[in-house]
């Protein structure tokens, strides 16, 4: 029984790399975790650190990048209260509208000149 357990893990875990993140949780703690990014380095874990550590919910935040031959970021995310996935999403959603906002603000300065 142990074996088929650990093969659906690994089959779930591959399909979810091929997506581009795995999210390694406790099933009966659901305010820690760590995000596998995928194909991403230290700009997306960076920023999402530095979005993350204003978050009145965020205990503890950091990331890593395993190895410089390996394309994977790792994001480690605790929080006091709230589910880290919805505490992630909000963060997402804040680095794609300031994305959003930097976008207009080069289109209307470039449109000026």
């Amino acid at each position: 029984m142990g074996s088929e357990s650990s093969s659906a893990e690994a089959i779930a875990e591959e399909q979810a790399a091929e997506e581009g993140l795995i999210i390694q949780q406790e099933q009966n703690d659901r305010r820690c975790a760590t995000y596998i990014f995928n194909n991403e380095d230290h700009t997306l874990g960076n920023l999402l650190r530095t979005v993350l550590s204003g978050h009145s919910n965020v205990e503890f935040v950091g990331y890593s990048i395993p190895h410089p031959s390996e394309a994977k970021m790792n994001l480690r995310l605790q929080t006091l209260t709230q589910d880290t996935s919805e505490v992630l999403n909000e963060a997402l959603r804040t680095v794609q509208n300031m994305a959003r906002v930097m976008r207009e603000k080069f289109v209307h300065a470039s449109q000026e000149q």
